[in-house]
């Protein structure tokens, strides 16, 4: 009986790569981005609000993800940009929720609010540029 184990072993050619990194070109860099997001059309999508509404027994959840980028001011060249103010209102107007946000929170943040108000609410946003996106969620 024969107890030798056998390995073997790939050889695969390896691929190398060179990257160049440049100093002091982080606005360019910025520019570039905001160009492409313009291109590809992705800045029409802002504040843009997906989700809904979803009964829990004697209350219910609004579960949304809003379209932000979040961009929090900590690479070169790219200013703060978030949302800041979040309010869910019912169908009277009155505030149901309120948050206030901080530029740590996730690019297109996922919200949830518990709620017990019956009928529709809207969810108010603003950024910290001043910017109000407004969204019916029935």
């Amino acid at each position: 009986m024969n107890d030798t184990a056998t390995a073997t072993t790939s050889t695969k050619p390896k691929r190398w790569y060179i990257v160049h990194a440049y100093s002091n070109f982080e606005n360019k860099v910025a520019d570039s981005i905001r160009e492409q997001a313009k291109q590809r059309g992705l800045a029409e999508h802002i504040g843009e609000v997906l989700g809904g509404r979803y009964p829990r027994g004697e209350f219910s959840r609004v579960r949304v993800q809003v379209a932000h980028p979040m961009d929090n001011g900590m690479v070169s060249g790219i200013p703060e940009f978030y949302l800041n103010h979040a309010q869910l209102r019912g169908q009277d107007g009155q505030v149901l929720a309120e948050l206030e946000l901080f530029p740590a929170v996730s690019e297109n943040p996922n919200l949830a609010f518990d709620i017990d108000a019956p009928g529709p609410t809207r969810l108010v946003l603003r950024d910290n540029s001043g910017n109000e996106f407004d969204a019916a969620i029935p």
